[in-house]
This record gives structure tokens, sequence and C-alpha cells, in this order.
């Protein structure tokens, strides 16, 4: 299979007895120590080509830190009410000092 045909599979949700990685069909593949790959999923989505094992596997840990990001900004998110009263006590803020100045 071309590069554009695996790089269109990995971009649209992967297919049963294909491979979402090189876009194998299981039988196409063969490995590097010899012998043919294995589906290493019940899905029919991952061969056992150790370049695809290897790829899922660094997807997994990319998906699981941007999950832990994104979580931690939820958490540290800002209500949009408390912001508009921070903006206010500093808009008198500031003109408490500007009156205090000209006077």
């Amino acid at each position: 299979m071309s590069r554009d045909a695996a790089i269109l599979a990995r971009a649209i949700l992967p297919l049963t007895g294909r491979c979402r990685v090189c876009s194998c069909g299981g039988d196409e593949c063969s490995l590097p120590e010899g012998g043919r790959c294995v589906w290493m999923d019940g899905l029919r989505t991952l061969c056992s080509n150790p370049r695809c094992v290897m790829a899922a596997a660094n997807a997994k840990k990319r998906r699981k830190r941007e999950e832990k990001r994104s979580q931690k900004q939820a958490a540290h998110a800002e209500p949009f009410w408390m912001k508009r009263r921070r903006e206010e006590m500093a808009r008198k803020r500031r003109g408490r000092k500007t009156k205090g100045r000209a006077a």
C-alpha cells in the first residue's frame, strides 16, 4: 500500500482488518526477523510489526499527556465572573491612584 493511502487510513477511523499505523492487511506485512505479522488487538487494527506496536504505544502516551494537561488547565480556569470582578477592582484602584496625584 502506498504512503498516501497509509496516511489517509490513519486520518479516517481505523478499519477492521487494516493496521492503523502501516495500513497492512495482516498477510501483506512481513516482520524484520522474518515471518508474517499477526493482529495485536481484538478489533484487528494493530499488527505485530515492532514499528507499529511502538507507534501505538507512543500515541497512547501522547493522548494521556494531553488529557492530563487539559485537565490541569480546566482545574486552573478562572470563572468569568471572577475575572470580571478582579478587573473591576483593578480599575477602581487605578482610579484612586490617579485622583490622589491630581489633588
